[in-house]
């Protein structure tokens, strides 16, 4: 998309005899386009990136004992290595099962102190003993790291990095 923004506008063939001021008007305007062509181009990492088919889930129970505390789960360039640096957020699926209703898995941006409902993304199970999957967007910090909570004993979570924004 960048390389297409990047590319030259010209204006048309001028005809004869066209009022002065028009002339005038179609070379400012040129010249804007060809400003805000430079500006997107500059921008050129702006945006969604789909991560494409996941063979395998990034993290599970499996990774890290499951505790009742909020500890971070770094997917940059640092820990697991998923995400490029200097993102803003991750979009995941997370999938669990549990014996119990009400278990879940809460994600949120590191370093958030606030809990409130528009502050983490949650995945609960709704039915014993049934494979509940949900997906979602969370914000992380420049590195790629965000904070997860899981239910103590809960038998089996995966989260699966699907994409991330700048």
């Amino acid at each position: 998309m960048a390389e297409a923004l990047r590319r030259e506008f010209s204006l048309p063939e001028i005809p004869e005899g066209i009022d002065p001021k028009l002339d005038d008007y179609l070379r400012q305007l040129n010249e804007v386009v060809k400003d805000i062509s430079m500006f997107m181009a500059s921008w050129e990492g702006v945006g969604h990136t789909d991560r494409g088919d996941a063979t395998v889930s990034d993290f599970d129970e499996g990774d890290s004992p499951v505790e009742a505390v909020w500890t971070d789960l770094n997917f940059g360039p640092n820990g697991l290595n998923i995400v490029p640096a200097n993102i803003t957020s991750i979009d995941l699926v997370v999938q669990i099962v549990d014996d119990s209703v009400g278990s879940f898995i809460a994600l949120r941006k590191n370093g958030q102190a606030s809990e409130g409902p528009g502050n983490t993304f949650a995945t609960v199970t709704q039915v014993a003993s049934v494979v509940i999957l949900n997906a979602g967007t969370v914000g992380c910090d420049v590195d790629g790291v965000i904070e997860y909570y899981v239910q103590a004993n809960i038998d089996s979570f995966d989260i699966t990095v699907t994409g991330w924004n700048y």
